[in-house]
């Protein structure tokens, strides 16, 4: 029984000659033959060739038949040809390809000699030309010419040997059956002061990394094979950092954006360059692969651009030029640095409102900002991560995160060094910061500001692991008081200043302080502790902190409480400023012991106090009183408010020294 298939190619490459001889591809489908009714390869079969509509079994029919081996080199072998275990076609026990000239007959058998496949002849013939053909000898340098005399079907290499021009305002495109092989020293050019002249190449291209061969009258297009494309190609980089790679880079960037590549070295670009989406841009190295600018302005701009990589190239800016910007985007997304460097710019790297971006091993250097990244009030959220790099020797600020109203934000900052810059890192207007083995060493103001200037709110900020170096007269610096929920895990404070100014407490939970000077709002955890650990006080102590709950959109604090009085005057035990817009749980466990123990009392008492609006402290109903036992009636502790201000109160007796001590726990929302 015969059976058809239809035929792919298995492409060759043979010798030729100035007439450009070419044998025709002898096609099997697939590469390898199966056997269609069990699904196997025809191991051990047999393939026949003769001529067209004729049985290729019989000995009088069959032509001339070679193969190439993988070296290149044709035999003439006899019939039939054998398959290996795989079925595929073996000589010398190494895969081949069939070769035949003119049209042909196929037939493969099996093993036991029955008929698998029958083709009595291939209509549609494809040509090899295995060595190529020289555009300056079979087409006197025309390049148009060559690829309409080679058509689409036949499969050849194209070799440009010269140097040909393309006719004034045309367009010149080499299909996918050509592979352009430009030899060294030849260029395609279009027409100098004449229209646009494009090269589209469909097909392979064969060119040596840092050779010149696309002129400078000429665009190149088309979706060629090749993996890579170089600025090389269009301008010679003669005197590297120096000569102008302006023109060429962009132009790679707007032929094939996902390929193209740098050399290791300098790239001197005078004026800016503009990203497109599903670029990425590919060096050798950050030390080895440099696009060099002194632009004032938008180095590389990468806004509304989608899906851009960069990776192992630099990006320099040589003097910081005033208002130069090395990196920038706004309003992108999935951005992807790998192993980059922007260094010497003012700003060398801004990013704005853009979502999804993520750095591995990335620095910013020697600028006089590192890197900003900042928000807008459209309400769209921002994802970063950050992993690895250094930002450091930027006079100014190292990082900023700003933020502004209505938008959320998370950012993730883990294994970074952020040392020797004017200030280390500053938040301003963000939320949701994470970072984990963060280091902070020899910045000159501060290693960290908090602050809102914009209003937007700041909260859930967190540093996990990091390490705080020496920083003299400066350090942490919180510097609003509606900086909320932020917490400092693992950690170490070494010679430096932590300082809360706001309202609400910072967590400080197995933090190490060597030499630091902690001030304002804290609350110290030890691990493994239910509560934070408790400091000792005195009498002439009002408040001492020791513990929180939670940190989730309420706050839950206990505090102890501690005073002396010596006659019968009112005084303030404990007091909170209440924020506004806030209510407060005030619970409260108090004891009185005069000095000889001859008079005690003991009190439980619970209230309910807000502030509406920028009012003053109001107490919601009466005091519950849970528990109230005195040996001397005239000894009191009750609740009150003055101003923002809600107090416990007591009061003891004429000529009585009398030690107060509190337990407090106070839930505000």
């Amino acid at each position: 029984m015969k059976r058809t298939i239809t035929a792919i190619f298995l492409f060759l490459a043979f010798t030729f000659t100035c007439q450009a001889h070419a044998y025709n591809v002898v096609k099997l489908n697939p590469a390898y033959v199966p056997n269609p009714i069990k699904g196997v390869p025809v191991s051990l079969g047999e393939i026949y060739v003769g001529v067209a509509d004729a049985d290729p079994t019989v000995v009088a029919n069959q032509i001339a038949i070679y193969v190439q081996e993988e070296d290149g080199t044709i035999t003439a072998v006899s019939q039939p040809v054998t398959l290996g275990a795989g079925g595929v076609p073996l000589y010398n026990g190494s895969p081949v390809s069939l070769l035949v000239e003119g049209n042909y007959s196929l037939a493969v058998l099996s093993s036991t000699g029955a008929q698998i496949y029958y083709i009595p002849s291939d209509q549609d013939v494809v040509k090899s030309y295995p060595s190529g053909i020289s555009l300056d000898d079979a087409y006197a340098c025309d390049l148009a010419a060559a690829v309409a005399g080679i058509g689409v079907v036949d499969i050849t290499t194209l070799k440009v040997d010269c140097d040909p021009i393309i006719a004034e305002g045309t367009t010149a495109t080499s299909t996918p059956n050509i592979t352009l092989e430009i030899e060294n020293g030849s260029i395609i050019d279009g027409v100098a002061g004449g229209g646009t002249e494009t090269l589209v190449i469909n097909g392979g291209l064969i060119a040596a990394p840092g050779q010149r061969w696309i002129g400078a009258n000429l665009t190149p297009s088309g979706s060629t094979k090749v993996d890579k494309i170089y600025p090389d190609w269009h301008t010679q980089n003669a005197v590297a950092g120096t000569t102008d790679m302006q023109t060429a880079v962009q132009l790679m960037i707007d032929w094939l954006p996902s390929k193209v590549h740098l050399l290791g070295t300098t790239y001197y670009c005078s004026g800016p360059l503009t990203g497109v989406s599903s670029m990425r841009i590919k060096g050798e190295g950050r030390n080895v692969s440099v696009l060099k600018s002194d632009y004032a302005g938008i180095f590389l701009d990468l806004s509304n651009t989608n899906y851009a990589v960069l990776e192992d190239l630099q990006l320099y800016g040589m003097s910081k030029v005033a208002g130069s910007i090395g990196l920038y985007a706004d309003t992108g997304h999935h951005i992807d640095l790998r192993r980059v460097m922007v260094r010497v710019f003012e700003t060398n790297t801004k990013f704005e409102h853009c979502i999804y971006h993520y750095y591995y091993d990335f620095d910013c250097m020697n600028g006089v900002y590192g890197y900003i990244s900042t928000g807008n009030a459209t309400g769209s959220a921002v994802q970063a991560k950050w992993y690895g790099g250094r930002v450091m020797s930027n006079t100014g600020i190292g990082v900023q995160i700003l933020y502004s109203t209505n938008e959320a934000q998370e950012f993730l900052i883990s294994g970074v060094d952020i040392s020797s810059n004017g200030v280390g890192e500053v938040i301003d207007g963000a939320k949701n910061i994470r970072h984990d083995t963060v280091h902070y060493e020899a910045n000159t103001t501060d290693h960290v500001q908090v602050k809102d200037t914009v209003t937007a709110g700041v909260y859930n900020l967190s540093w996990d692991n990091s390490q705080f170096n020496t920083l003299v007269g400066g350090g942490i610096n919180f510097a609003n008081a509606a900086i909320k929920k932020t917490e400092f895990k693992n950690s170490t404070f070494n010679s430096m200043t932590f300082t809360n100014g706001g309202t609400y407490y910072s967590l400080l939970k197995n933090v190490e302080e060597v030499g630091a000077t902690v001030t304002g709002k804290v609350i110290r955890e030890a691990t493994g502790s239910t509560y934070p650990e408790t400091k000792s006080f005195t009498s002439t102590q009002t408040l001492q902190i020791v513990g929180n709950k939670n940190f989730d959109s309420s706050q839950h604090i206990e505090y102890v409480a501690a005073k002396q009085t010596t006659d019968a005057t009112v005084t303030t035990l404990a007091s909170w400023s209440l924020l506004d817009e806030t209510s407060y749980v005030i619970e409260a466990t108090v004891s009185g012991k005069k000095s000889d123990t001859s008079q005690r009392a003991e009190y439980k008492i619970i209230g309910l106090f807000y502030r509406d609006g920028a009012g003053n402290a109001t107490q919601q109903g009466a005091t519950t009183v849970l528990s109230s036992i005195e040996s001397d009636a005239a000894w009191d502790c009750v609740f009150d408010v003055s101003s923002t201000l809600a107090r416990i109160r007591v009061t003891g007796a004429a000529a009585t020294t009398v030690d107060w001590d509190a337990d407090i726990k106070v839930i505000y929302r």
